[in-house]
């Protein structure tokens, strides 16, 4: 499942990827409200999408 890639707009190039035979995961800090003129996000997400960001990383 690659989400609504196929109705247009945004996204990123994961899909291509997948397409090629890469294993590939979209991920990022949940936001509210994105690409409004003010996008919301809490501190508790930001610190704990770094700290797995961080593991990931380290376990490689």
């Amino acid at each position: 499942e690659l989400g609504k890639v196929d109705e247009g707009g945004g996204g990123t190039i994961a899909y291509i990827l997948a397409n090629l035979g890469a294993e590939v995961i979209d991920c990022g800090v949940g936001l509210m409200g994105m690409h409004s003129l003010y996008e919301l996000c809490s501190k508790a997400d930001l610190y704990s999408t770094y700290k797995g960001y961080k593991a990931f990383f380290e376990s490689r």
